[in-house]
């Protein structure tokens, strides 16, 4: 990514004004879809409720966009499920997911993906 393309994505730090921010370019940039995946995984005490279901929406229209860190996160959430019952444990779903972001040479796709194949956790045990 060139230097003028960083300059235009430095988050706020505060939370309020980044979680404004990342909406504002939620349709142009794959990027802030990402942001608010993050976002809506952790919640904001005070500020923004955590919400997997949300998240996994906003990281689903980001790894479909091409974006390898969402389609880990994504996975992530399928393999692992989550404590408000939102997302079923889904192992398949996660070892597509994985292998889409290890294609792209993600690391920690590329680790989970040799673990899933390890224990025969959505793919063929090899």
């Amino acid at each position: 990514m060139n230097s003028t393309a960083d300059a235009e994505w430095e988050l706020p730090t505060e939370p309020a004004a980044r979680l404004e921010w990342l909406k504002s370019r939620e349709t142009e940039d794959v990027r802030a879809k990402l942001g608010l995946g993050i976002c809506y995984a952790q919640g904001f005490p005070g500020l923004l409720t955590r919400d997997p279901v949300t998240a996994v929406r906003y990281f689903r229209e980001a790894a479909e966009a091409g974006c390898e860190e969402a389609a880990a996160q994504l996975a992530l959430f399928h393999l692992s499920g989550d404590d408000q019952g939102g997302v079923q444990v889904d192992a398949e779903e996660g070892a597509r997911w994985l292998k889409q972001a290890a294609d792209r040479d993600h690391p920690e796709a590329l680790h989970h993906l040799g673990m899933l194949h390890r224990e025969g956790l959505g793919l063929e045990r090899d």
